[in-house]
């Protein structure tokens, strides 16, 4: 029997700590400002099935957050400050309504990331911000319409172990023929 994923040790690590702030299903249509008190406190939060359309520039002042579930919200934006969470290893926003244009560039900056899910967004190309990761061991792209996939892909697998792709094309196994997948 396989042991345990990446992604399910990290989050048993990270989640049975005390600084946790888990909002999901509160029915919030804006980001929550109040935990901007605790900003620095809170490693792992949690705003996944709301209805928050925009991540906010405070973002960025979540210095200690290594975990960030914005799934299922109707995103339609991500700020870029999202790239000052230096410590941040999983950042999960499935079910949302990112497309390329509204992922930032900064992204590619966000060298701790390991665990990143975009699965059911609408984005149409593989986002070149995600070959720069270069501690990324699980990127999920599932569930979107990527029709194109950069040349630049190819340099994930000098350091990436295993990325599941996700990917809804036939054509990522005949493109990836030297990835490890």
């Amino acid at each position: 029997m396989a042991g345990p994923t990446v992604a399910e040790e990290f989050e048993e690590d990270v989640f049975s700590e005390e600084s946790t702030e888990d909002l999901s299903y509160s029915d919030l249509d804006i980001f929550p400002e109040f935990l901007l008190a605790r900003a620095s406190e809170i490693t792992s939060l949690h705003l996944d099935h709301n209805e928050i359309t925009i991540l906010p520039r405070s973002i960025g002042t979540f210095h200690a957050l290594v975990a960030l579930d914005i799934s299922n919200n109707g995103m339609t934006y991500l700020s870029p400050e999202i790239a000052i969470l230096q410590k941040l290893r999983t950042l999960t926003a499935r079910n949302n309504r990112f497309d390329n244009e509204s992922l930032p560039k900064e992204l590619s900056l966000m060298q701790s990331l390991k665990v990143v899910n975009f699965s059911g967004n609408r984005l149409n190309t593989f986002p070149i911000q995600f070959t720069k990761l270069r501690k990324l061991k699980s990127l999920h792209l599932g569930g979107n319409n990527i029709d194109f996939i950069p040349p630049d892909i190819g340099a994930m697998t000098r350091y990436v172990g295993r990325i599941k792709y996700c990917l809804t094309l036939i054509s990522v196994t005949e493109f990836c023929a030297n990835c490890a997948i």
